[in-house]
């Protein structure tokens, strides 16, 4: 029975290889990292506040108003990086 498709170089394997040995390594880390990154971190005061309410609430209002304010500006950098398109760098 003949074969009907041709058979793979033995050579073409090594290029391959050195081919990506020589890339540099690129760093995985992304924007979709970074934005589940900012929205855990943003998450936690919450975490925390409902954890220790009675402690929370006996807290300064300043201090309050600061976490909560931390709060939005991560998420609101979050979704910046959402919807601002990437460079062609990235």
């Amino acid at each position: 029975m003949p074969e009907s498709m041709e058979r793979a170089e033995p050579s073409s394997a090594p290029e391959l290889e050195s081919q990506a040995e020589a890339a540099p390594r690129v760093s995985r880390w992304t924007r979709a990292h970074t934005i589940w990154t900012l929205m855990i971190v943003s998450l936690i005061p919450g975490v925390v506040i409902a954890t220790f309410r009675n402690h929370w609430e006996d807290l300064p209002n300043v201090v309050q108003i600061a976490t909560y304010a931390a709060c939005a500006i991560l998420i609101m950098v979050a979704v910046g990086l959402i919807i601002v398109p990437r460079d062609e760098g990235d």
